[in-house]
């Protein structure tokens, strides 16, 4: 792995877990609130878990690209490879 991809993949478990402290913080504000107030922010709590949803799967994206990529780019490798060998075989 190079350090580039552990630099990426140290970013994505970062993300995750403020992702998820940023969903129990929230979560027990919201119970605080509605304890305090009897009354339960829907449109508040509808965006927020809609803006984290958007979130994770942006990075969920990002990092399918990313496998993607590396799929492709070790698929032309082993073509180039496979290409030197025949020119060998076929030069003898």
């Amino acid at each position: 792995m190079t350090k580039r991809q552990k630099q990426v993949l140290r970013f994505s478990k970062i993300i995750i877990i403020i992702v998820i402290i940023l969903v129990i913080i929230f979560t027990g504000s919201v119970l605080y609130i509605f304890n305090n107030r009897a009354s339960e922010p829907t449109a508040i709590i509808t965006a927020f878990f809609a803006f984290m949803t958007g979130e994770i799967l942006a990075l969920a994206k990002l990092k399918l690209a990313e496998i993607s990529a590396e799929v492709e780019n070790a698929k032309n490798i082993k073509n180039k490879k496979n290409t030197k060998e025949e020119k060998n075989g076929n030069s003898i």
